[in-house]
């Protein structure tokens, strides 16, 4: 004397199953998305910093070496110099033990 029709059919749980695996796999995309917007203009920023830094970088060398040349020239001058004038054999000298490596202390004979 009952029908099927007043069972619960089979198909209900299947039919909200899959409206939610729907609804959670636009939801994925949806992030994934925001996701990869974020990363994209992170990324451009990355290269727009690095673009801008290595012009700097080049200046910085390009300095450095001009400041090393210019030293070099004083040293050379100083080491010319030294071989006539006093104080600048005394700054020559000077130069040469302070670039010497210190050395180690001798071991003693604690126990």
């Amino acid at each position: 004397m009952s029908s099927e029709n007043d069972s619960p059919s089979i198909m209900v749980p299947f039919v909200i199953l899959s409206i939610s695996v729907i609804a959670f796999l636009g939801w994925q995309s949806k992030v994934f998305s925001e996701q990869s917007s974020i990363s994209h203009g992170a990324k451009t920023k990355l290269e727009e910093a690095y673009q801008n830094t290595v012009p700097k970088m080049d200046e910085a060398v390009a300095q450095s070496k001009k400041s090393k040349a210019g030293l070099e020239k004083l040293a050379l001058d100083i080491i010319e110099l030294a071989k006539t004038d006093p104080d600048a054999k005394a700054i020559a000298a000077k130069y040469v033990q302070s670039q010497k490596p210190a050395q180690a202390p001798a071991p003693s004979d604690k126990k």
